[in-house]
């Protein structure tokens, strides 16, 4: 197994979305940044892109794009061991480490001094939904997020990686990111009297699927149904323009959520990992 890095994605061999595409849905956080990183340049200017392959066929592929932790594609297990080693070999420092579970306790074995530096893990589930219940309506309006509202949807945004305890990109990296979502028609709202009161991205898209993200509502407006009736109105949406699917990730630690995503009709297909070292 070798380990090849890159930090242009020009210098990246032939091949890599397409075994990225071989399984995109749970692939579909690398597929979707390296597809982010080619399509729109200096859309993130600080990556790191790893291969690792076996003569000529790629076994594993990884990404970081600080201040986000590295991020594992599925892949063989002696490939995310040999990618293990080399980090550890190189002295390369790791913020945390995300990845499909199976593929996160093979790193870890190869790496066990991490496990004395983990101050933060999570276990997070991965749901897929093909068709939706809809919940009983709120009487809040469903639409795309006004620019009117953008300084809001920028404080939704911090506020939503401070209680995920997420890497905040910043003030000026947060507004660009909602400014843009906003632009694409990809961050919706429900509101009441005109104010909103809970927030979601219709986010990557993949082959046949797509995610939905940044689902948050503020601590004053929970308990009413708004992200239950948001979730189903966005993932409705995304089935009605031709997708076969949508996915989205939860904290199995957080029963509310688990159960509302249930009721809409996703079903938890496998799990995630993810942990900050200090």
């Amino acid at each position: 197994m070798k380990v090849h890095r890159y930090q242009r994605i020009e210098d990246v061999p032939a091949g890599v979305l397409e075994f990225l595409a071989q399984d995109d849905m749970r692939n579909n956080v690398p597929y979707g940044i390296f597809k982010m990183i080619r399509d729109n340049p200096g859309i993130i200017p600080d990556y790191e892109l790893f291969v690792v392959t076996d003569g000529a066929a790629i076994q594993l592929y990884a990404h970081h794009t600080p201040p986000y932790a590295p991020y594992l594609s599925l892949g063989r297990a002696e490939a995310v061991a040999a990618l293990a080693r080399d980090w550890r070999d190189s002295g390369k420092t790791l913020p945390g480490l995300m990845g499909p579970q199976e593929v996160t306790d093979v790193f870890l074995q190869h790496w066990p001094a991490l496990h004395n530096h983990i101050s933060f893990a999570e276990r997070q589930g991965f749901y897929r939904l093909d068709q939706v219940s809809l919940p009983t309506p709120t009487g809040a309006v469903f639409e795309p997020a006004r620019l009117s509202d953008l300084d809001l949807y920028v404080s939704w945004l911090k506020a939503f990686c401070l209680e995920l305890n997420e890497p905040y990109p910043g003030d000026e990296n947060a507004r660009l990111q909602q400014l843009g979502r906003i632009k694409e028609g990809d961050l919706y709202s429900l509101s009441v009297n005109g104010q909103p009161v809970s927030m979601t991205v219709a986010g990557r898209k993949l082959i046949h699927g797509r995610c939905i993200s940044f689902v948050y509502t503020p601590p004053e407006q929970r308990g009413l149904g708004y992200a239950g009736e948001l979730v189903g109105r966005v993932s409705q949406k995304i089935l009605d323009d031709g997708y076969q699917y949508c996915c989205l990730f939860t904290q199995l630690d957080n029963p509310v959520s688990n159960r509302i995503y249930q009721r809409l009709g996703y079903q938890l297909l496998c799990e995630f990992r993810r942990y900050a070292f200090g």
